[in-house]
């Protein structure tokens, strides 16, 4: 980075909504609330439509050949970049880095022409995953909660807790249906035990067992988002998929917004449980690197999946006790190492 800080990056997009050149002008409508946008259009100019977005936004715009294009659009609270994106035929963002915030921020748009070469440093969706990558590297104690809604087979079902991890070691409580039944999992590294203190019933899974049945294909089951020594918003992902569509403030947070697809293994791994989403969304801390929302969209943009995280905390003070698991006395023990072993091996296509 330079003495001046100031990294110029440039994401060219294309997009092919219905921008007609033969029509006359009409009015439209836009407004700004904070960071959000909303425009109504009909017939409108695009010209005229980006010179007032450039006015509102603060940003150089440049429009190349459009003085004659119109477009219709109905677009309510969206980002600076979603709207451009729902209007222009085809445009290019030119960002910078806000040293303040840490955020790179739109400083030009150039629209109706061809996008500019790319630059070297330029910002595309895999410097963002890198980026956030960075932020995360080393975070290996964390504490969090979480609200997670499966929409399935008609029923909408939700449960809820908290999840503690310090480097292999973890803690998670729930509440999940029927009747609000209380799941406790807790993993000292060597041992994961999973206690459903309703049923007194406890199943415990040998981990070393797991990995050297698995050998080097167990790596593909640590460090994601949830489990793991290391943490990865990304693990699962298939990172040539993801696509960075811009900022959002979320309950006073900075946040980047990303979308894409998820690896072939872990679409048979959710596979075997739910119809498999087509695409996830995810809302990332700028931050501190940290997921704190994931859609999971199925067919026609239906939300399959939505997992939200709060009171996100990084690198606390934990209790080595969180981590050691006895089981109740009368408690049912099941070693479940053979069927976790089996399962795995069928995930990643070794059975």
């Amino acid at each position: 980075m330079n003495m001046l800080c100031r990294v110029l990056l440039v994401c060219s997009l294309v997009w092919g909504l219905s921008v007609h050149a033969d029509e006359t002008p009409a009015d439209f409508t836009l407004t700004r609330d904070g960071d959000r946008y909303t425009l109504v259009a009909k017939d409108a100019s695009l010209h005229a439509i980006l010179k007032e977005l450039g006015e509102h936004a603060g940003i150089a715009v440049v429009v190349d050949d459009a003085e004659g294009s119109v477009v219709s659009a109905d677009l309510a609270d969206v980002t600076l970049e979603e709207l451009v994106h729902g209007i222009a035929h085809g445009y290019s963002a030119v960002y910078v880095k806000n040293e303040a915030t840490g955020v790179y921020e739109i400083e030009r748009i150039v629209a109706g022409g061809a996008a500019p070469v790319q630059e070297a440093g330029a910002l595309d969706a895999a410097a963002v995953v890198q980026a956030i990558r960075d932020r995360v590297q080393g975070i290996t104690r964390y504490r969090q909660d979480m609200h997670q809604t499966i929409n399935m087979m008609g029923q909408s079902m939700t449960m809820r807790g908290t999840m503690v991890f310090d480097g292999d070691k973890m803690r998670m409580e729930m509440v999940m249906p029927p009747a609000n039944m209380k799941q406790v999992i807790v993993s000292d590294g060597k041992t994961t035990y999973t206690h459903l203190p309703m049923m007194n019933m406890v199943q415990k899974i040998d981990n070393a067992r797991v990995q050297a049945a698995l050998g080097e294909r167990f790596g593909e089951f640590s460090g994601h988002s949830m489990t793991g020594p290391q943490m990865d918003p990304f693990h699962g992902m298939a990172t040539e998929s993801v696509r960075f569509l811009g900022h959002e403030t979320r309950n006073g947070e900075r946040m980047y917004v990303l979308q894409g697809e998820m690896q072939e293994q872990m679409k048979r791994m959710m596979g075997a449980a739910m119809p498999v989403p087509e695409r996830i969304r995810f809302w990332i801390s700028v931050e501190d690197g940290m997921p704190r929302q994931s859609i999971f969209y199925g067919a026609g943009d239906t939300e399959m999946l939505r997992q939200e995280y709060t009171s996100v905390e990084v690198d606390p003070h934990l209790d080595p006790e969180l981590f050691r698991f006895v089981p109740p006395e009368g408690a049912q023990v099941m070693d479940m190492t053979d069927s976790a072993i089996s399962m795995m091996r069928a995930w990643v296509g070794d059975d």
